[in-house]
């Protein structure tokens, strides 16, 4: 998990792709010789809610969702359903809380299968964990989608 922490950190500094909505939140995606990240996030800010990297050696696929757990407990390990009008996948997902940044942070590391694809060709994706919902807009993803499907899709 450190890298995928490196790459968003290396790759969000290197300026990338943005197609801005209301309340300043955008699918941000940003590729290098590491690999590729797509992020709902707040342009030129830390600020980041969901989103991928993908490690081009190992073609291992971070997913995560920055979440408000209440009282879950650091290492917990939780399904997180992902969905769109396109279809649905659900992920086990593990929460850690990230003290310095206040956030409790659910990450998977998987592949990009064609059903996680297919979610993210819909128009907008759901994502839901225990009792919460997360809703956000998909326009603007679909190049980057495409990217991860290249770096980390089944071949």
């Amino acid at each position: 998990m450190r890298f995928a922490s490196a790459l968003l950190v290396a790759l969000v500094m290197g300026g990338g792709a943005h197609a801005q909505t209301a309340g300043g939140m955008a699918w941000g995606f940003r590729s290098g010789d590491d690999g590729v990240v797509l992020a709902w996030e707040k342009p030129d800010t830390d600020q980041q809610i969901a989103g991928f990297s993908c490690n081009s050696a190992t073609r291992r696929l971070n997913v995560f969702f920055n979440a408000e757990p209440g009282n879950t407990p650091n290492g917990v390990a939780l399904p997180v359903t992902w969905s769109s009008e396109a279809g649905r996948v659900q992920l086990s997902m593990t929460g850690k809380r990230d003290e310095e940044m206040g956030l409790f942070v659910m990450q998977s590391q998987t592949s990009m299968t064609a059903d996680l694809a297919r979610v993210m060709s819909g128009q907008t994706l759901t994502i839901q964990m225990q009792n919460k919902q997360t809703t956000i807009p998909l326009a603007g993803s679909a190049a980057g989608v495409a990217a991860l499907v290249r770096q980390c899709g089944a071949r």
